[in-house]
């Protein structure tokens, strides 16, 4: 009883997560942020083969060309790897921004993926 209650809430907060990142991808304004912080937890890592990965997430801003104030953004945990090529002030990730409050977003980790995955190519 105690897996299934733990797998169903599991389930229930992916689909939450994928509904908001449809919602926000198809009704909010996409943004170009960057990287200003990266945020490495080496207490919690993943070893596969040689490769190791840490828990991390990114904090991220962009200057907002109508009133010229500063936003910044927080992303949710992803997986690492230790030789990532991400740069504080270089590397750049997609925000999807609610168009009526700048307070609800999605960070697009997805958009990383090509700096990222280029170790393991």
């Amino acid at each position: 009883l105690a897996f299934g209650t733990i797998g169903f809430t599991g389930l229930v907060l992916g689909l939450r997560t994928n509904q908001m990142k449809k919602k926000y991808m198809t009704s909010g304004k996409r943004v170009v942020a960057t990287l200003t912080n990266i945020h490495m937890n080496h207490n919690n890592r993943l070893v596969v083969g040689s490769k190791v990965s840490y828990r991390a997430h990114i904090e991220c801003s962009f200057i907002d060309e109508f009133s010229g104030l500063e936003i910044s953004f927080k992303s949710k945990g992803f997986w690492l790897p230790s030789g990532h090529s991400l740069q504080n002030g270089i590397s750049t990730v997609h925000v999807y921004i609610d168009k009526t409050d700048n307070t609800k977003y999605f960070v697009d980790l997805e958009s990383l993926y090509i700096s990222i995955t280029k170790l393991y190519t």
